[in-house]
């Protein structure tokens, strides 16, 4: 298995932009909240995959999450 370190300091310019956050499940309380992102190995759906991921300033609530069947689920941080 080929580890690759994550590489420090990525901008949101060096990434790919994937809308609201709204569009992708959450609330947004505060601002505008766009998501970008990079697909480094796999893809969203694939049961291994990983990506950068930056968002603009802004709070939201509940950025969903894929379980493992791949149903969305929002995460409780109360739930550690």
């Amino acid at each position: 298995m080929t580890l690759t370190a994550a590489k420090q300091g990525v901008q949101l310019s060096e990434l790919d932009p994937w809308g609201s956050v709204a569009d992708l499940g959450s609330d947004i309380l505060e601002g505008d909240v766009n998501a970008f992102g990079k697909m480094t190995h796999g893809a969203p759906t694939d049961p291994v995959s990983s990506a950068y991921f930056g968002t603009t300033r802004g709070k939201l609530h509940g950025l969903p999450v894929r379980r493992a069947g791949g149903d969305r689920h929002r995460r409780n941080p109360a739930d550690r």
